[in-house]
């Protein structure tokens, strides 16, 4: 029996990482997070629910054979942590600064009492370049020399891609749908053998892989998001289903794929291997959100994220991105009053206009190709909305 330490209990890491690893057998699955809610209900001994959405079958399964320990200034989760062959963090961005101290302490005893046990740490977050951060953070909840020496000599700190979407109410939830079609993208090389965990696969290139996610697949989940929106759908599933949709999905994913390759040593075939997964329909349904995908509409037309970034790719190699521009004049009309800051670029496009505020959003210049193109789509796309 191998024993793998879950540290982040939320949607990701019950939904998918702990249901994968339970359904190995052979591992034995530890859960720490620091939030009392999510804690307490893993306790409860029924355990948590996951519905597994594939192609062909649904499974439903119940997940009960675990531990689950809350962070706490005792360290109870310190055995689970010392004799880990893996430690997998689904975590957001900013929790590492406290994880990884965390678990920097408990590695101290960790050096001394089982030193010779090799370690593997996946981080599972979206964001790239952070595992130099990452790292030092580790070393933080390290007091001595000695205990870095041994994490540099017997520790793999290693990045990931995530690409499954995993739904539940809120992160304490029990219940949670999972689509179950595209596998974890790790870093490589490993001390400990993955191969009979489903859905854990090896990928060289993993740095400029993850660069490239945010221009593809996440750039052809919000064009599907914002445009479903102003058709009135809600879940991305009927979203895509759109002919519409779909075919202003594929001509995105056209545009991103020339200027990805003219920007970044990357070939199309190794774009679209990675992004196989993004139409493939499960047999259920697992009901993702549009307000989920379509949240904050300025960070993801921020200049270098998805749309923006994507688009100048594009018009700097020579090409007129019409359909991402299609899709940025689709999230600047994007008024969900549930989205505060959907609400205030509802508010500045009013106070100012659209070419100012597609300016100040996106950080281009006010005359820029790409500035007056959303704007007049923007102003097309309301003329028929009215």
């Amino acid at each position: 029996m191998r024993n793998v330490l879950i540290v982040g209990a939320g949607k990701l890491g019950k939904g998918f990482i702990g249901e994968v690893f339970d359904a190995a057998k052979n591992w034995k699955v530890s859960f720490l997070d620091k939030d009392p809610r999510v804690i307490e209900n893993l306790k409860k001994p029924e355990g948590y629910k996951v519905m597994c959405c594939r192609e062909d079958r649904t499974d439903h399964r119940v997940i009960t054979d675990y531990e689950a320990f809350l962070v706490d200034d005792g360290y109870s989760v310190a055995d689970a942590a010392i004799h880990a062959d893996v430690i997998m963090m689904p975590l957001y961005p900013e929790d590492f600064d406290d994880a990884a101290p965390y678990l920097g302490k408990i590695f101290q005893r960790r050096a001394k009492e089982n030193p010779a046990q090799k370690l593997d740490i996946i981080c599972n977050t979206n964001k790239n370049h952070l595992m130099e951060h990452i790292e030092e953070m580790f070393y933080r909840g390290m007091e001595n020399e000695e205990t870095i020496a041994w994490f540099k000599d017997n520790v793999a700190l290693r990045d990931s891609i995530i690409r499954r979407s995993t739904i539940a109410d809120t992160n304490y939830s029990t219940d949670i749908r999972t689509s179950v079609v595209a596998s974890l993208l790790i870093q490589p090389p490993l001390y400990n053998d993955l191969s009979d965990v489903e859905w854990m696969e090896l990928k060289d290139n993993i740095l400029l892989l993850k660069d490239l996610k945010l221009y593809t697949i996440n750039s052809t989940h919000a064009t599907c998001a914002y445009a479903g929106y102003l058709k009135g759908y809600t879940t991305v599933e009927d979203s895509i289903a759109d002919p519409e949709i779909s075919q202003l999905f594929d001509d995105v994913m056209e545009e991103s794929s020339f200027g990805l390759t003219h920007e970044f040593p990357i070939t199309k075939e190794d774009i679209f291997d990675m992004c196989r997964c993004l139409k493939i329909q499960t047999k259920d349904a697992i009901y993702d959100q549009l307000l989920r995908v379509c949240w904050d509409p300025a960070r993801k037309l921020s200049r270098n994220d998805r749309l923006t970034g994507n688009a100048m790719y594009c018009y700097e190699h020579g090409l007129d991105p019409v359909h991402i521009m299609i899709t940025m004049a689709n999230a600047f009309a994007y008024d969900d009053p549930r989205d505060p800051v959907a609400m205030d670029i509802q508010k500045k496009i009013k106070e100012q206009g659209i070419e100012k505020t597609v300016s100040e959003i996106c950080s281009l210049p006010i005359d820029h190709h790409i500035t007056q193109c959303v704007a007049e789509n923007y102003r097309k796309l309301m003329a028929n909305r009215k």
